[in-house]
């Protein structure tokens, strides 16, 4: 009896749960396929960046890294069984945003998340990253 009343009660705080992070109105639910590493410890309802890195100059090999997104919402996150080298991330994106990743993830683009922590949630400016931006020829 103890055992299926427990039963009960974590089927009902999943649900809870489940419904919080559900999609809002006027957002939109946007699926994202990162390596298993990535997605291995997100969890629903933390907060990440979303960055973007591609080849600017095919020459040299060139690459700037870009931060689309901030303090976005995680909706969802799995893994597939072990050994799996690929999982799905869903996060909350307004329509805007999700056109923005989507035609960045079209070009080729490499996209990574950063976790936030839960304390911040301030939007900052970002400048675009690139290794002769960061380590400049002396």
């Amino acid at each position: 009896m103890k055992t299926t009343a427990a039963f009960v009660l974590l089927v009902l705080a999943c649900a809870v749960v489940h419904a919080e992070f559900r999609v809002k109105s006027g957002y939109r639910g946007f699926v994202v396929a990162l390596e298993s590493w990535q997605v291995r410890d997100l969890v629903p309802g933390d907060r990440v960046d979303v960055l973007s890195t591609r080849e600017v100059d095919s020459k040299s090999g060139e690459r700037e890294t870009v931060t689309l997104l901030q303090n976005v919402l995680v909706l969802r996150a799995s893994v597939g069984p072990k050994g799996t080298a690929f999982g799905l991330v869903q996060l909350m994106l307004k329509p805007e945003d999700a056109m923005g990743l989507a035609h960045a993830m079209a070009r080729g683009g490499l996209i990574d998340l950063g976790v936030r922590s839960s304390a911040d949630s301030e939007i900052q400016p970002m400048e675009r990253a690139s290794f002769r931006k960061l380590f400049p020829a002396q």
